[in-house]
């Protein structure tokens, strides 16, 4: 059962919740109560999903403690157009049989990880500045998937990225990736 909306979910909703996905412009720019519940919530052993600019927002470090990263901006410098995207654990089973493949989205830049953050992708700005793009994170019962794509509708119909995110979606629910 999924449930949508354009709110962040209550406290009653959070308790009802496997798993959330957060697919906001400057998600984690949440009240004060919004974080005490989703902490809550990752702490009795829920699962996030957050994509695209849902990690980017005024609480970054607090984010980065819950989510394993954030943008290191809360207006971060975007680039668009053709992405590459170099999957860096073939046995994750993530992206397990998925080769490296380029997608047209968006790049951020400001990319800061917490140590314990697995970088599932990468992809390169320039020569010598390689770019973690999605990751997992767990702490203590959560599971967190991150993957900064997702601005444009055209990259949840490659079937690459799909099955990725889908991946995603199921380990941070605590299901079989496949």
């Amino acid at each position: 059962t999924t449930r949508g909306a354009l709110r962040f979910p209550t406290r009653e909703e959070l308790n009802t919740t496997d798993l959330l996905v957060m697919y906001a412009a400057t998600g984690n720019n949440l009240s004060a109560i919004d974080q005490i519940n989703l902490e809550r919530f990752l702490k009795r052993g829920g699962g996030l999903v957050a994509l695209n600019t849902a990690i980017a927002g005024t609480n970054g470090l607090w984010f980065k403690s819950i989510a394993g990263g954030t943008l290191t901006n809360a207006a971060p410098t975007i680039s668009q157009g053709l992405v590459g995207l170099y999957l860096q654990d073939s046995q994750s089973p993530l992206v397990q049989g998925i080769a490296n493949f380029d997608l047209r989205d968006e790049l951020f830049r400001q990319v800061q990880l917490a140590p314990e953050a697995k970088v599932v992708s990468t992809t390169f700005y320039t020569a010598k500045e390689i770019i973690p793009q999605a990751w997992t994170y767990e702490k203590a019962r959560a599971r967190t998937f991150v993957s900064i794509q997702g601005a444009s509708p055209a990259t949840f119909a490659l079937p690459h990225y799909r099955g990725m995110l889908l991946r995603g979606i199921a380990w941070a629910g605590k299901r079989p990736v496949d």
